[in-house]
């Protein structure tokens, strides 16, 4: 199990979210994956909420325990590259946002701020990430034309 790190990809928090949806639609309990995977329930939810990214090996285990297809959790956009209406996962079993909502019916409003609060953090994560390394192209390029500009002025 690995820390949750600034790199954390999309792919990542979809896996996670896929995971608790897939748990929820069954009825199975963070207790029973925990069992499976021997670790603890609080590490399941710890997978779930993103704060860890959960190993292929894990992924493995549970797609061999449930007979899921063994794609199930390689995920992709569908329709176009702008179009974050649907993911899909490569065996077409799609889950569409108001599929989403619908599993979060049984949470508490408590429960359900709590996984918002969680999205906008990676999404905010994600940003950060974003804007560091745009600064340190642009940076990058700053210094190269100061460097451009030192050396023609000392060709003239």
């Amino acid at each position: 199990m690995k820390k949750k790190t600034k790199e954390q990809t999309n792919n990542d928090i979809l896996i996670a979210e896929r995971l608790r949806v897939f748990r929820m639609r069954n009825k199975i309990s963070h207790v029973d994956i925990g069992k499976l995977l021997k670790l603890n329930a609080s590490t399941i939810v710890s997978f779930e909420k993103g704060k860890t990214t959960i190993k292929p090996e894990y992924l493995d285990m549970i797609i061999e325990q449930y007979n899921l297809p063994s794609d199930f959790f390689l995920v992709k956009k569908i329709n176009n590259e702008h179009d974050n209406s649907q993911i899909i996962n490569n065996a077409g079993d799609e889950i569409e946002p108001n599929e989403m909502e619908r599993s979060y019916k049984h949470l508490s409003n408590e429960e359900r701020i709590d996984i918002l609060l969680t999205q906008n953090n990676k999404l905010i994560s994600i940003l950060e990430t974003q804007v560091s390394t745009i600064n340190n192209l642009s940076t990058k390029v700053n210094d190269k034309n100061d460097e451009s500009k030192n050396l023609k002025s000392k060709a003239s």
